[in-house]
């Protein structure tokens, strides 16, 4: 290899996960060499001329995830062009090759028929990742892990045969989609959660009796999953849509009921508080309903979705003007939020930023100011970059202080 590059050490037993984690650290290593050589004001405009490509092109090398290398004579042609010296030329083309290199490991990879038991440990990882990010009380590892759940993921859905493993390759696009949602990649979080219910709608049932049950639950979950992308893409009249349709499918089925409703009722009310006008009052009994589900069957991971329900209802409040019911509605789980084990950074930081919102509303501009550095803290840490552009899109030039204290003013993030 050029530069004297091997696989270091790498077994050709690995499997695609591995392999995967490969071609991601080669070009996530060639990508900040390219950022280096493009970093000079109008470098990329020039680049793009030499070459007779487009920036969308040069940008289009630059994405992280996407699992392709240039060719090999426009590669020749772009490292030749850029203003670097030889032995960055060097690292450049080896990282690329290196990156294609394992590209082609995973095609070959693809080709074995994976066991039951392979097929199973995957899932357990992604499923273990996944819970991790979520859950970390550190902001850092969560950014990290929720990296690993994109790849393991979507190696997952591309190596098993979906239809003799359909409960896995629907759990492994939902996983996708949660990840893609935290993330901030909406058009993908809703493409996954479509492909899973689009699966799942054309399977022919009676070869799947046996899992009839877990098919019902995850076409439900599925179907919450597109109405949640649509509410995230600004389109709440689709969102209530969907959630209508979850809601009557659910209301005659009391196992369903049960482990659905509570996340219906949250998402409702936050589609709701999106139309111009709505009702307090079904909101309030919505958030009633979601509470004695929660409190009749008292699992500790409910406190996660009742902490939810309290932000979501906190948000009607203040959006119908009454800050005062805003505030009590937030108040039992605030002292907590921070440092519960239950809730992972986008939760802590979401929640603290209705929090702050609240807190302004009511003129205290003390607390205003904890709750919001609280939450742009997490956000940066777990680069969460979504919530932080939002939050300065809100706030603006008031919110300076406090992003320069973070050492997030400007374009940084």
């Amino acid at each position: 290899m050029p530069g004297g590059y091997a696989t270091g050490g790498v077994s050709c037993a690995m499997d695609i996960f591995d392999w995967y984690r490969v071609a991601e650290i080669h070009r996530a290593t060639y990508i900040a060499l390219l950022n280096g050589a493009l970093a000079v004001p109008g470098a990329k405009q020039q680049l793009a001329q030499a070459l007779g490509i487009s920036e969308r092109y040069i940008r289009y090398l630059r994405d992280l995830f996407d699992v392709r290398s240039p060719n090999a004579a426009l590669l020749q042609r772009l490292i030749a062009a850029l203003p670097i010296d030889d032995e960055q030329r060097l690292d450049i083309v080896g990282h690329i090759e290196l990156a294609r290199e394992a590209n082609h490991r995973i095609t070959q990879t693809r080709r074995v028929v994976l066991t039951d038991a392979e097929v199973s440990e995957a899932l357990h990882q992604l499923n273990l990742a996944h819970h991790i990010a979520n859950t970390t009380p550190d902001p850092l590892q969560a950014r990290a892990v929720y990296t690993a759940t994109v790849y393991r993921g979507v190696a997952l859905i591309q190596v098993i045969d979906a239809y003799r493993y359909p409960l896995v390759f629907v759990q492994a696009c939902l996983r996708l989609y949660e990840t893609q949602s935290v993330r901030n990649h909406r058009g993908d979080a809703l493409y996954y959660a479509k492909l899973a219910c689009e699966f799942i709608e054309n399977l022919d049932r009676a070869e799947y009796r046996s899992v009839q049950d877990q098919l019902d639950s995850y076409w439900c979950r599925t179907l919450i999953a597109q109405a949640v992308a649509y509410n995230n893409l600004e389109l709440p009249k689709l969102a209530i849509t969907a959630y209508a349709n979850v809601s009557a499918f659910i209301a005659h089925d009391d196992r369903l009921y049960a482990e659905w409703k509570p996340h219906l009722c949250r998402d409702v009310i936050g589609a709701s508080i999106k139309q111009p006008r709505f009702s307090i009052r079904d909101l309030e009994q919505l958030d009633r309903e979601a509470r004695a589900i929660c409190e009749r069957r008292g699992a500790a991971t409910d406190w996660v979705i009742l902490c939810m329900q309290a932000r979501a209802l906190g948000r009607a409040y203040l959006r119908a003007g009454n800050s005062q019911k805003a505030h009590w509605a937030i108040r039992p789980y605030l002292d907590s939020i921070a440092s519960t084990p239950y809730a992972g950074p986008l939760h802590k930081s979401i929640y603290l930023k209705t929090a702050a919102a609240i807190s302004r509303a009511q003129g205290d501009l003390v607390s205003w100011h904890a709750h919001m550095r609280g939450a742009l803290s997490i956000a940066r840490d777990a680069k969460l970059v979504h919530q932080i552009q939002e939050t300065k899109r809100v706030y603006g030039a008031e919110l300076t202080p406090i992003l320069e204290e973070l050492g997030l003013a400007g374009d940084r993030v």
